[in-house]
């Protein structure tokens, strides 16, 4: 049994969201990682997809827009999604709060991509290239 503490994990600045790596895919026989997402008033993710993970979002606190390139699903504290590999996916917060979720991904360390992401893109566009070989790295790929 593993327990994770509250103010336990590692925090990491990816873009404009907080991510908190609560269970890391290293201690999980099946590559499961948990991170702790707090997104500000209008941050968000392009759409994208991951080659092998398999990816669930808990909304928590505020409001998410998860995105398609052809849908939108506006979501409250409670909602979840799930996500098989290869489905296209990013998120906005519309709100004029901080959003919080959990996002549960299994199949690859994509706790691992956060904190490359954190080390490597510090600012935008300047480090697309950096960016892009974290991708291309870790099976992320724009939809």
């Amino acid at each position: 049994m593993n327990v994770t503490r509250r103010e336990e994990g590692q925090v990491l600045q990816v873009l404009g969201d907080r991510v908190t790596a609560k269970q890391p895919s290293s201690r999980s026989p099946h590559g499961m990682s948990i991170v702790d997402v707090v997104v500000p008033p209008g941050s968000g993710t392009p759409c994208v997809t991951h080659d092998q993970e398999e990816e669930v979002y808990f909304l928590v606190e505020g409001e998410l827009l998860m995105h398609t390139p052809t849908e939108h699903h506006h979501l409250h504290p409670g909602d979840l999604v799930h996500l098989p590999p290869l489905t296209p996916h990013g998120y906005r917060n519309p709100g004029q709060q901080p959003a919080r979720f959990l996002a549960w991904t299994i199949g690859g360390p994509m706790d691992q991509f956060f904190a490359r992401i954190a080390q490597d893109v510090q600012e935008l566009p300047r480090d697309l290239p950096r960016m892009q070989a974290a991708m291309d790295a870790f099976g992320v790929r724009r939809a």
